[in-house]
């Protein structure tokens, strides 16, 4: 951790596109000058067990887990044998289990589907551009542009703080730039940038309605008083999809994703979304509330303008 950390500074100090994606991060995430010095800090502190204590702590008996296989045949003292998954969670991850919850999933998916605007809209549905300004506290607001497409492309322009960072993700260009300065981004980093746009309610039921999404039933919950759906995507497209649809009104309320960053470090995210307004007849969400892991930051993004395109 103490190496990656500074090899990441220095990274950006030298690399003209490093230095621009920190700043829009560290804007988002609230993390000041100060902050960032107290966490290098703390990096720099060894930690360690005094020799008493590790002595202590190598006369303690051993414990080992073994998953699969068979046991020895010596005996052995303190062996106790466990049942991986009870019968009845093994039943239940059964194939025709999975397609029955498959099934349950898709019936949920078709009354989201109606409830936005109905199928054959969203087959009609090219792409959309949205507006937005995402606050977080303690930290500069970011004015955003996106420009997404239903093949799976985009475009993205955010300024914060007097500095414009453009991203071109189409057509495997893949580049950032602000000004004259331009990054090659490599296909990890586009796919991380990408995966933010696509987190959309509308891009997930887009892809859903032309076959390239499948979800699986999850779970019934309660929150707030209201009861929720939960579905998780089937298939290696995200690292894990989960959404939580509003069993009255069948609107996609959060959207929560595992993935893993360019760094190789996994981040989970919850966007909640909230404000759906009719455009073009099709039902898009102002506002979107994000927890990046378990509240270690959260910003909040109002959308001011979202333009739909159709065939």
């Amino acid at each position: 951790a103490r190496a990656r950390a500074r090899l990441t500074l220095r990274r950006a100090e030298t690399e003209p596109g490093t230095s621009l994606r920190m700043i829009v991060t560290r804007a988002l995430n609230r993390q000041s000058e100060a902050k960032l010095q107290e966490m290098l800090l703390e990096l720099e502190q060894r930690g360690g067990l005094d020799p008493k204590s590790l002595m202590s702590l190598q006369q303690l008996p051993m414990a080992m887990i073994v998953i699969g296989g068979q046991p020895p045949t010596t005996p052995i003292a303190d062996l106790k044998t466990i049942e991986l998954l009870p019968p009845n969670l093994v039943a239940q991850v059964t194939p025709a289990r999975s397609e029955e919850l498959i099934q349950k999933a898709t019936n949920w998916l078709d009354k989201s589907v109606e409830a936005v605007g109905g199928r054959d809209r969203l087959l009609q549905l090219k792409g959309f551009q949205t507006e937005a300004r995402l606050e977080a506290e303690q930290a500069p607001p970011v004015d955003e542009v996106v420009q997404w497409s239903i093949d799976g492309t985009a475009r993205r322009k955010r300024t914060v703080l007097g500095t414009v960072v453009e991203t071109d993700l189409t057509d495997k260009a893949w580049v950032e730039s602000s000004g004259d300065k331009k990054t090659q981004l490599t296909p990890t980093e586009a796919r991380w940038q990408l995966s933010e746009i696509e987190r959309h309610p509308l891009a997930i039921l887009s892809a859903y309605v032309r076959g390239t999404l499948k979800f699986r039933l999850l779970a019934d919950r309660v929150l707030d008083g209201r009861n929720y759906l939960v579905l998780e995507a089937t298939g290696e497209r995200f690292d894990r999809l989960r959404l939580a649809i509003d069993r009255q009104s069948g609107l996609i309320r959060t959207v929560e994703t595992w993935t893993t960053s360019p760094q190789g470090t996994p981040t989970a995210f919850v966007d909640t979304w909230t404000d759906h307004r009719s455009i073009d007849g099709l039902r898009f969400p102002f506002r979107r509330v994000t927890v990046v892991d378990d509240n270690a930051s959260r910003r909040v993004t109002n959308f001011s303008k979202i333009a739909a395109r159709f065939e």
